[in-house]
């Protein structure tokens, strides 16, 4: 009785750590785990550089996206997701750049690492690329896509169990000057 006690302390103090030092991922989650989304089902490789928002919305009709101006010069469209592709995932964002699609992103729950990693394998085959080191970010894995997109995704689960994958889809406009050098 003594250990399970100290086991669900030992939770309670994890999870406060958690949601103290990383405050918009426990709203990330907390979003992510109430209310109905949208399970959604397009391959990566059907993304096209071409799309605009209005094609965004035609593409993905069930979705509400928020669109916003980055300070980076770049717009974003966001919208909450129940799942892509058969992989549990949290949101889908899209970044335009002369309003038209340059990157996207699917962000996956931590706990659904293995399941993001083995989707996307059943899906583009083994990866093109990984990376064995990185300085500031987790390493990478990567898919070059038949039209020439690039695909990436974590390598590793993240440690903070609020922190979230991310699959990247990289559009071959941007890919064809820089995704596939040496990511060593």
């Amino acid at each position: 009785m003594r250990i399970l006690l100290y086991s669900i302390l030992a939770a309670a103090v994890l999870l406060a750590a958690a949601l103290l030092f990383d405050p918009q991922g426990s709203r990330d989650y907390a979003r992510y785990l109430r209310g109905h989304k949208p399970a959604i089902e397009l391959p990566f490789d059907a993304i096209s550089q071409d799309w605009d928002e209005q094609a965004l919305q035609q593409a993905y009709p069930a979705l509400r996206f928020d669109c916003n101006d980055e300070p980076s010069a770049e717009r974003s469209c966001y919208a909450d997701i129940r799942s892509y592709n058969g992989m549990p995932a949290m949101g889908l964002v899209f970044f335009l750049s002369g309003q038209k699609v340059n990157r996207a992103a699917v962000y996956v729950p931590s706990w659904s690492h293995g399941q993001m990693l083995a989707s996307l394998t059943q899906q583009a085959g083994a990866p093109s690329a990984t990376q064995s080191r990185s300085s500031a970010e987790p390493p990478l894995v990567g898919w070059q896509l038949a039209n020439g997109a690039g695909l990436f995704a974590n390598k590793e689960a993240p440690r903070n169990p609020l922190a979230r994958n991310a699959v990247l889809w990289i559009a071959p406009r941007v890919c064809a000057s820089g995704c596939w050098a040496d990511p060593r």
